[in-house]
């Protein structure tokens, strides 16, 4: 089993379509089921691609976390193997989803005995933040923003887009237990409102 670690912040290159926040060889097999890819680099599988996705014997897995169980489910009934995986799992956890608990990591620790990684998206993929090894909220990617709105987490990408991501949560800047100094997003929680929050558009 290879370690992951996280590398310092690094500024997309140019086409890349988000800065991997994990060391990650360009020789490893990345696979996400489903969606838009999130890294370059990664092969995309459907629904019921199942035995290619088998076949392509990836070694690092990427989904959402119904896409992961279902696929968990599938190896414990034996109907697949997923052997070759031997770097980590990424769960990929769009704005406005409820947050990945900890019996759910320990499922997919059981199914494939590696580290479980959460990651923060867009409905069109864009990676705002991820897990990493401390497991101690969201590391912010580089040049993300954050504030908080009537308690919702806003948060402004480099490109200066506005995502409103549907939670409640806490900004630190305490420094990680793994070291890493990048604010976190912690203890975040799908928000519920009794009544819609309005917000006034900037001018200029």
């Amino acid at each position: 089993m290879k370690r992951l670690s996280f590398g310092l912040p690094v500024r997309p290159r140019k086409g890349e379509r988000n800065k991997s926040p994990f060391a990650i060889s360009g020789k490893v097999r990345q696979a996400q089921l489903s969606g838009a890819p999130v890294f370059d680099g990664v092969r995309v599988f459907a629904a019921n691609e199942w035995l290619q996705l088998e076949a392509f014997r990836p070694q690092v897995l990427i989904g959402s976390a119904m896409r992961l169980k279902q696929l968990s489910e599938e190896m414990q009934a034996g109907q697949i193997d997923f052997n070759s995986v031997d770097h980590a799992v990424f769960i990929l956890t769009s704005c406005g989803e409820v947050p990945v608990s900890d019996a759910f990591r320990v499922l997919l620790w059981q199914s494939f005995g590696l580290p479980v990684y959460e990651l923060l998206v867009t409905e069109d993929g864009e990676l705002l933040g991820a897990d990493c090894e401390a497991q101690d909220g969201w590391h912010l990617q580089s040049g993300v923003e954050p504030a908080l709105f009537s308690r919702e987490l806003d948060l402004r990408t480099p490109a200066g887009r506005l995502v409103h991501t549907g939670f409640t949560a806490e900004i630190s800047s305490r420094l990680c237990p793994c070291g890493r100094p990048t604010p976190r997003v912690v203890n975040a929680e799908r928000l519920r409102r009794s009544a819609p929050v309005r917000r006034l558009a900037a001018t200029a």
